[in-house]
């Protein structure tokens, strides 16, 4: 499942954090409607893009550098993908109280 929601991010621009929200709802009998996911997805756009998917394409611009020795791209892939992962804990957070004011 991890493959394919990380291509459908890559590929469709889908939010993980949503797809995964959506899918914990689906288990606990809760699914949201199309109109709900598309308000939270409406919602959590614009943070994701200033942020988020910012430093995503930054993570990955910066790897595909030939500028960059080995040791120096290793350490900014670890040091940007933690912060990635610190911005997507933002958004499961932000997610969370969006859904709540639904």
């Amino acid at each position: 499942m991890q493959a394919r929601l990380i291509a459908a991010q890559d590929n469709a621009g889908d939010n993980v954090n949503l797809a995964l929200l959506q899918i914990y709802l689906q288990r606990q009998g809760n699914a949201l409607s199309e109109a709900q996911f598309s308000q939270l997805a409406a919602s959590l756009q614009p943070f994701s893009a200033q942020h988020t998917g910012q430093l995503r394409k930054l993570r990955r611009e910066l790897l595909a550098s030939e500028a960059l020795d080995e040791k120096s791209r290793q350490q900014l892939k670890e040091h940007l993908l933690a912060a990635e992962l610190t911005l997507e804990a933002v958004e499961q957070r932000l997610l969370v109280d969006l859904y709540n004011q639904l």
